[in-house]
């Protein structure tokens, strides 16, 4: 879809430099495996390839960070869901009722992930007196 085919450079540092086309940056596991190979993971492989795209690629400033997913709720976003200061989701869909039941299913997922306080408020019928924007390492550290 990007017109992008290869293997990202690295920097000495080990960063990989995400190709790039149209003006957005890219990185995929298809740029990593060879043409015939298939990716077949489970959660924690999911996680560690999740988590090297997003802290071990030099994306440099970026004002939006797009995420291609698989449809569901499984491993992928929820990986992305709890690693990533996320600050909104988009979610695509066909008219099929069993690709719309996916996307609801998705945009569940990202509400019960996100916004922990205010749902907490809401469920105990009580005011929401602020938020705190906290360190995304120090979240990823206390769930671990």
């Amino acid at each position: 879809m990007m017109n992008l085919r290869g293997q990202p450079k690295t920097r000495p540092d080990k960063k990989m430099i995400p190709l790039e086309n149209y003006g957005v940056k890219c990185m995929s596991m298809g740029f990593l495996m060879r043409d015939d190979a298939a990716a077949v993971w489970r959660g924690p492989m999911v996680m560690s390839a999740i988590q090297t795209f997003v802290k071990q690629t030099d994306w440099g400033n970026l004002d939006v960070l797009v995420i291609d997913m698989p449809p569901g709720t499984g491993d992928a976003q929820i990986s992305i869901g709890q690693h990533l200061a996320l600050s909104g989701a988009v979610i695509v869909s066909t008219p099929q009722d069993i690709a719309l039941a996916d996307a609801i299913r998705g945009a569940t997922l990202f509400q019960k992930i996100n916004d922990g306080g205010k749902r907490l408020a809401e469920a105990q019928n009580m005011r929401l007196l602020g938020q705190i924007p906290l360190n995304l390492d120090i979240r990823t550290a206390s769930d671990e």
